[in-house]
């Protein structure tokens, strides 16, 4: 708190274009660095203590252009339908409206390719639904060549391959960016799907776990 007194007193004056950015985008920041050391510190010392041996690395800079994001808070949100009213932006038009009913806590937008997504914690009032009692169980191997093989009936669950659908695709567009005038109007362009093409491959892997574990 006291590194975030200090950027306080000079932000405006060292960085004027800061002034057209909403407040919490460079106020949030701070909160997130101090939950990261003090994960990393109390790490440090569990470990020593022999409670736990994951290590949490010590904290980094987040990379311009990699998992771009910025937070707001519950405050200087409204939500009308499908309509999301951002700070210093306007009103943006959503995909699709909100599905819970409930007080909005906070929201963090963020950048995946050329999409932006936002995603809002809701504090709902939710009755505990009873658990599934499932009889029987089932081993699970995950390997390289079969998604999983199951130990109960030896079935193989083969899992999609998209990096290797647009292997040529791929290769084909990173010759094109490296040929390209870097930070031109073309070069952007090429980066732009390559990222989206990155994107899908992601995309298709984790619907593909998500619904077999489902």
């Amino acid at each position: 708190m006291a590194l975030k007194k200090q950027w306080n007193a000079i932000k405006y004056e060292r960085y004027p274009w800061l002034t057209g950015m909403h407040r919490d985008a460079h106020a949030q920041p701070f909160t997130n660095l101090q939950k990261a050391f003090s994960a990393f510190f109390q790490n440090i010392r569990d470990r020593k203590a022999g409670k736990t041996k994951r290590e949490i690395g010590h904290p980094t800079s987040k990379k311009k252009g990699k998992h771009d994001s910025f937070y707001i808070a519950n405050d200087k949100l409204q939500v009308q339908g499908k309509r999301l009213r951002i700070p210093q932006l306007g009103w943006v038009r959503m995909r699709e409206s909100l599905r819970f009913i409930g007080k909005i806590m906070a929201a963090v937008v963020s950048r995946t390719a050329d999409r932006w997504y936002v995603s809002m914690s809701v504090q709902v009032d939710l009755p505990s639904h009873p658990c599934e009692n499932q009889a029987g169980g089932c081993g699970v191997d995950l390997g390289m060549k079969h998604l999983a093989t199951l130990s109960a009936s030896r079935e193989h669950i083969d899992g999609p391959k998209p990096l290797k659908a647009v292997l040529v695709k791929l290769r084909r567009l990173n010759r094109e960016l490296a040929r390209r005038m870097q930070f031109s109007a073309n070069w952007y362009k090429t980066k732009w799907k390559l990222g989206r093409l990155h994107a899908r491959i992601a995309a298709i892997r984790a619907d593909s776990l998500h619904k077999f574990t489902t």
